[in-house]
């Protein structure tokens, strides 16, 4: 989203008023230094497509070691560049594809499997599929007690030292 500066001042202002933060030291130092850190003002600047949030960057750094070295030439960044995209792309597609389109197996006729397996993304079904696969197996009704409408089914586990 861009915000034009005269526009955030504007904006700031209601803010510092709203909430009554007229006197607030850190705000008014921040909002002195506002021409370095609100893109408003540095979005004409060449290098702005070059600036990142500091997470981001260091995900772009270690993504740009892979295949590059500090001595490298521009040509040579470029084609590593490229064949690191291709095979990012590829990943991805092929990531997609088993989400997608393979859709993964059931262990059990149960409904709770059965509706997992459509609405999670495969990762995440699997490890539900873990969970119900330990409760059938693993865990059996030590008691069922229905008192005015209300069940209470107490589970017990067949393996009491595990600690999940």
């Amino acid at each position: 989203m861009f915000i034009e500066p005269l526009k955030f001042e504007e904006k700031w202002s209601e803010l510092i008023e709203d909430f009554g933060l007229q006197s607030h030291k850190w705000l008014t130092k921040m909002f002195n230094l506002r021409e370095i850190w609100i893109p408003a003002y540095f979005i004409d600047s060449p290098l702005y497509g070059l600036m990142r949030t500091t997470s981001r960057s260091e995900s772009e750094n270690s993504f740009f070691k892979s295949f590059t070295s500090p001595g490298a030439t521009l040509v040579s960044f470029m084609m590593s560049y490229e064949s690191a995209m291709e095979r990012q792309r590829y990943r991805q597609e092929a990531l997609d594809f088993k989400t997608i389109e393979a859709a993964p197996k059931c262990e059990t006729k149960l409904a709770i499997e059965l509706h997992a397996a459509r609405v999670y993304t495969r990762t995440i079904f699997l490890l539900v599929q873990t969970e119900i696969n330990e409760g059938c197996w693993n865990c059996t009704i030590q008691d069922l007690k229905i008192d005015e409408g209300c069940e209470t089914v107490i589970i017990r586990d067949k393996k009491p030292n595990d600690n999940r």
